[in-house]
């Protein structure tokens, strides 16, 4: 400011217009109490360790916020940082708003709450959210149809898609090459050879996984954790995320419609989060959907939850209908999934250590929960129940699969373990059918390679019918808990006619009880199959 300073005496009205000239100057750079204009600082404000007082609590994004405004953040940065789909065009009329909605997104950033305040919406193409954005909310009741149609293998891209662009493109990897040429598999230590080059915070590439890195100590490289990546050219490659989402939530909308003529048209995804960390994709509900519903692609640390497929189209052939997946991600989290007449639940694939609960598969025409493809290690289904489903629980030992477990869970009706394998465990379960029909338990069905093997622990089993019918190799061990089978040949297949006691096929079924209370159970179980032998101890 041009402060004002007393030249001489003015003596003449020349002189005293001068004075006030200088005087009229430094009141223009002052500031006023009332507001006066021009009131704004040209240069920077030293108040030289005083304070300012009785500030008025924030409203505006550009508002000082106090000490004690940072009591409630959360909310105050959701209604400073929140971005309404209406300001966007988007109306509630079933009208096709792809392009809107794509606006409204890239107008956002990583601490934006996109608001899409629309009860009926359509879509025609995949929309991108890959800003590190917040949160998005639908409006409890949205309705969004998906107009895009054509062959499954045409439309592989989910309507939302997080991270991913809309040509299922990487667009937060930079891809850079080091000296070696090893593939490493696991662990969280290496030695500084085998990754010459790498710097602290890359990440190096495991097989089909990456391990960030922390520190480099000596000739070892000290990774935190695995974290997966898609599968690079060749295993001398590392990659940097630049600026994968984090702590980001998708809450979906109430119905998201697939097909109006679900038997002719086949179509695609409902939301993907891909190559995320601290994500969360939640409330998705679907209508004849094809394929996934909700998909943890490429995600750490991440939730899918409360998702519900009712019907999902048919694809023959193709393994399809999920209502959520986790693929090639590890250390995620589903929960309250369901799945009406759907083909699966719940499917791992190529991921370890993840956990799937309280989920619950209603009238399934395919494997409900399922584990498969190299690598799914350590993954636990808790509290997923099944009734009247056709094929149950499928842990696999597909390439190096194993230590996957079901527990605490409940199946009625169902086909509830899908070939068993030695290295996958079912603890706690209660398995009850009262369908004479309803067998159990479908083994590998390959004679002698030892894989058909049922791990069995503290588990109870009240049965109307037999627990497995057919008749190649099998093995059951049941440790503890209870057997009860109100059917003469219960345990295992019997001719139907013929000579009693004759054997009913090559394959020789093996049952190991250890423990285990029978309550009611026949003399007669199996008695048709001599190839079958029997143990009980401690029973």
């Amino acid at each position: 400011m041009a402060r004002y300073t007393k030249t001489g005496t003015p003596n003449t009205i020349g002189e005293v217009d001068a004075q006030f000239d200088l005087i009229a100057i430094a009141i223009n750079d002052t500031l006023s109490r009332l507001g006066d204009t021009p009131n704004q600082m040209e240069g920077n404000l030293d108040m030289n360790s005083n304070r300012i007082f009785n500030i008025p609590a924030p409203v505006n994004p550009t508002d000082i916020l106090r000490l004690a405004d940072l009591a409630t953040p959360l909310n105050l940065t959701t209604t400073l940082d929140a971005v309404y789909a209406s300001s966007f065009g988007v109306l509630s009329d079933g009208g096709d708003y792809t392009t809107e909605l794509q606006a409204m997104f890239n107008s956002g950033g990583e601490n934006t709450t996109f608001i899409i305040d629309s009860s009926h919406y359509a879509l025609s193409a995949p929309v991108l959210l890959n800003n590190g954005f917040k949160e998005v909310k639908h409006f409890p009741t949205s309705v969004v149809d998906w107009l895009g149609a054509g062959l499954l293998s045409t439309t592989a891209l989910a309507l939302f898609t997080i991270n991913l662009d809309v040509n299922g493109a990487r667009t937060n990897e930079t891809v850079t090459t080091t000296t070696s040429a090893e593939v490493l598999l696991g662990g969280n230590v290496f030695p500084m050879a085998s990754v010459a080059g790498i710097a602290v915070g890359k990440v190096m590439r495991i097989d089909k996984h990456i391990c960030r890195v922390v520190r480099i100590d000596g000739l070892n490289v000290i990774t935190d954790r695995t974290l997966p990546i898609p599968s690079m050219a060749s295993g001398s490659e590392v990659s940097i995320l630049l600026k994968p989402n984090m702590g980001s939530v998708f809450q979906g909308p109430s119905l998201i419609k697939f097909a109006p003529d679900n038997v002719t048209q086949v179509y695609g995804f409902g939301v993907m989060a891909a190559l995320c960390y601290d994500v969360t994709v939640k409330r998705v509900y679907g209508l004849h959907n094809a394929s996934r519903l909700a998909e943890l692609f490429y995600c750490a640390d991440s939730v899918v939850e409360d998702v519900y497929q009712y019907e999902p189209t048919d694809v023959s052939g193709g393994g399809q209908s999920y209502a959520a997946r986790i693929s090639n991600g590890n250390d995620n989290l589903a929960r309250k999934i369901r799945s009406y007449k759907g083909r699966h639940c719940v499917d791992i694939t190529f991921s370890h250590r993840n956990v799937v609960r309280d989920c619950d598969d209603y009238l399934g025409v395919e494997a409900s929960y399922l584990t498969h493809f190299n690598g799914c290690r350590y993954n636990k289904f808790i509290n997923c129940n099944l009734y009247e489903c056709l094929f149950g629980v499928y842990l696999s030992a597909d390439n190096g699969d194993f230590e996957n477990e079901w527990t605490d869970s409940f199946a009625y009706n169902s086909r509830a373990i899908y070939r068993p394998v030695p290295t996958s465990y079912f603890r706690r379960l209660k398995i009850v059918t009262t369908d004479t029909s309803r067998d159990i338990i479908v083994p590998r069905g390959t004679p002698g390679d030892g894989n058909s093997v049922l791990e069995l622990y503290d588990s109870h089993l009240d049965l109307a019918s037999k627990a497995i019918n057919v008749d190649s190799d099998y093995v059951m061990n049941m440790y503890g808990g209870s057997y009860k089978n109100t059917r003469v040949d219960g345990l295992f297949r019997g001719i139907a006619s013929g000579t009693e006691g004759a054997p009913t096929s090559t394959g020789a079924g093996i049952f190991n009880f250890y423990s285990v209370h029978f309550p009611d159970i026949s003399i007669g179980q199996g008695r048709n199959n001599l190839n079958v032998k029997l143990l009980f101890k401690d029973c």
